[in-house]
């Protein structure tokens, strides 16, 4: 069954907040984002919510 909508403040998983995501920079087409080294979500369910922090960047595409 899937949520009629998304609300924003959830709180985020544990081992998937901001503070233990391995921070990306540079230029790249295919980086893959780790917490802790770890990229594996397939433990989190079906449903994924992302939430992005940038601070002067700009995000072409992404894929989950």
């Amino acid at each position: 069954m899937m949520p009629s909508m998304f609300h924003g403040d959830v709180d985020p998983l544990r081992g998937f907040t901001f503070e233990e995501c391995d921070r990306l920079t540079g230029d790249s087409a295919d980086r893959v984002v780790t917490w802790r080294g770890r990229s594996d979500i397939s433990g989190v369910g079906e449903m994924v919510a992302v939430r992005l922090k940038m601070f002067q960047a700009k995000l072409f595409a992404y894929r989950v």
